[in-house]
């Protein structure tokens, strides 16, 4: 990944994650609905509230790449608790969320690397 792409993902990142971040906190039952998680809001709130606190740092941080360690910390985690949460999602929901967040990790932990090289 070039040091370009990798700013442009942080930047991507970083808003995409304050929309989502908001609605999972203002809205976790609505948003877990589709994915069977309408009754763990406590769980996506606390996603969401993670998601807010690092989107800034993705956006206008200097350097970067810690947020994005950050947010591919942060996929990790999500990850797991779509394994951990596989009788209440389904095998298939739990595998679909999983291997989602499993990309992310890797374009997030790319990028995060890329950053850190270039002092960004």
């Amino acid at each position: 990944m070039k040091v370009e792409q990798a700013e442009r993902s942080a930047i991507i990142a970083g808003a995409v994650t304050i929309v989502a971040g908001a609605a999972l906190t203002l809205f976790p039952e609505r948003c877990g609905k589709p994915i069977g998680m309408d009754s763990h809001p406590a769980a996506l709130r606390r996603i969401g509230v993670t998601d807010l606190a690092t989107a800034p740092g993705l956006i206008a941080g200097r350097p970067r790449w810690p947020w994005m360690f950050a947010r591919a910390a942060l996929n990790a985690g999500i990850a797991a608790g779509a394994v951990r949460y596989r009788e209440a999602l389904g095998d298939r929901t739990a595998l679909i969320a999983a291997g989602t967040f499993a990309v992310l990790i890797g374009i997030d932990g790319t990028a995060a690397k890329t950053l850190r090289a270039a002092g960004r």
